[in-house]
């Protein structure tokens, strides 16, 4: 454990605010355990659940993954490396449709989504302007059928960046997503060869944010 006033210059706590560490490939253990702890106290650097969670991480930012600011998804990763996190849903398949006109002024993407909520399934599409958009609205459709409370999530920002620049179209791209249900802010990440699917694993990450949040509330 480092001495905390070795770099703060004063006690978080003391101005209402929390200490947050960075979980990156930089990161030490201790950093990754404070994460951990948050969520079960009862975990140890000893413990071979923690070094399961390190390498489940350091897997994935092999694969283009970057947690510093996404630390929604690094949550709701240890949540499912715990196994104290339930499958609020599952993909069964989505389909995505992209339209131009001659003059590429007029740009409409549709998504087809088909998830499964316990022993139900629900279809649902959406039009966007463009195939995350169609993705994203498509995704809420269906959930919201489930659980309302997505109906107040939205995304505030969406950034991307490529990863492997040497592979061209080929490149691994990693999506950062940021979202708000009007009172808290979240970002998650995914990180893929096909933007379509690294922003799908973002959404998802998202609303399953959403989810445990209000259930931990409840």
């Amino acid at each position: 454990q480092k001495l905390q006033r070795s770099f703060e210059h004063i006690d978080p706590e003391a101005v209402g605010n929390r200490r947050n560490l960075l979980v990156s490939e930089m990161a030490g253990r201790t950093a990754i355990l404070n994460r951990i702890m948050r969520i079960d106290p009862s975990v140890t650097k000893f413990s071979p659940i923690t070094e399961q969670i390190i390498s489940k991480i350091k897997e994935l930012e092999y694969h283009g993954y970057q947690f510093e600011t996404a630390l929604a998804s690094v949550d709701v990763l240890i949540q499912k490396e715990l196994g104290r996190m339930k499958e609020y849903f599952t993909l069964r398949h989505f389909k995505i449709i992209g339209e131009q006109n001659e003059d590429g002024v007029d740009r409409l993407a549709s998504a087809l989504v088909k998830i499964r909520v316990g022993d139900r399934d629900e279809i649902t599409a959406a039009e966007g302007m463009g195939p995350v958009h169609a993705l994203d609205r498509a995704l809420r459709k269906a959930l919201e059928v489930f659980y309302p409370s997505l109906a107040k999530v939205r995304l505030i920002d969406y950034k991307v960046r490529v990863m492997t620049p040497e592979d061209a179209t080929a490149a691994i791209v990693r999506v950062l997503i940021e979202s708000t249900d009007g009172e808290n802010v979240w970002t998650t990440v995914g990180a893929s060869p096909d933007i379509i699917e690294a922003s799908w694993k973002a959404l998802v990450d998202s609303m399953e944010y959403k989810l445990l949040k209000d259930e931990q509330k409840a």
